[in-house]
């Protein structure tokens, strides 16, 4: 999906349209997904790049969590 197509601007118009729909606390779980959905629209292994970084953040948040950092 490039930026520069109407599936693009119809997938964005759909994001921000359900985004400001649903609960606070749902909000980023729907950005996430999204942007799952967007990397692997590119192929299956374009995942691995926002899978990794989400699961480095999880486990620093996590780390600080434990040792009082945060």
């Amino acid at each position: 999906m490039s930026y520069l197509s109407y599936a693009f601007v119809l997938f964005t118009a759909l994001v921000v349209g359900i985004y400001y729909r649903i609960p606070k606390s749902g909000q980023w779980r729907l950005l996430l997904a999204a942007s799952l959905v967007f990397y692997c629209s590119f192929g299956p292994l374009y995942l691995l790049c926002p899978l990794a970084s989400a699961l480095v953040t999880w486990g620093g948040a996590r780390l600080l969590a434990c040792r009082g950092g945060g």
